[in-house]
């Protein structure tokens, strides 16, 4: 099993190297790709929940810990997810995906 930190990685700044593009890094004149994430939320997979063109997942049932809070591609927010008076709001902004890749 991978620690997070290897995973993060993994899936980021480790690809970017092998394709040599400048995302996934942090550093200056690097694009504002970020996604800020919660380890410790326990939740379940419901794939009516989840922001995804089809509501079919292999782990729909499945309790999961760590979550997405944030998503920002190019500096901008493409996907928020917050309490606001005890519920959970999730905010996703597909035109600012397509704008960003674009660019």
């Amino acid at each position: 099993l991978l620690e997070l930190p290897e995973a993060l990685a993994l899936m980021t700044c480790k690809p970017a190297a092998v394709i040599g593009v400048p995302q996934g890094r942090m550093a200056e004149g690097a694009p504002a790709d970020l996604m800020l994430f919660d380890p410790a939320e326990r939740w379940t997979v419901r794939g009516a929940e989840t922001v995804s063109r089809s509501d079919n997942t292999p782990f729909e049932g499945f309790e999961l810990r760590g979550r997405v809070r944030a998503t920002f591609l190019a500096g901008r927010p493409v996907y928020r997810r917050y309490l606001e008076k005890d519920e959970h709001i999730e905010s996703f902004t597909p035109n600012l995906v397509r704008e960003a890749t674009l660019a």
